[in-house]
């Protein structure tokens, strides 16, 4: 999803305070989407690694319990 989509499909009293936020930080409303939408993504990203490794874990882990 982009930005401008992002932005279109904002609440009235969610843009309101993405505007409040972005005027406060000197940021255009799209930037602070961007960046909003940056932070989420690499949450994401750091959460599916976490993920991964704990998955890996548990199968050296039962791998081990076989042996």
């Amino acid at each position: 999803m982009n930005v401008k989509t992002i932005i279109q499909n904002m609440s009235s009293d969610t843009r309101a305070k993405a505007e409040a936020f972005a005027s406060a930080k000197g940021m255009s409303l799209e930037q602070a989407v961007a960046a909003q939408l940056a932070v989420e993504l690499s949450e994401s990203d750091l959460s599916a690694v976490a993920g991964g490794a704990a998955a890996a874990a548990e199968e050296v882990a039962a791998e081990e319990t076989i042996a």
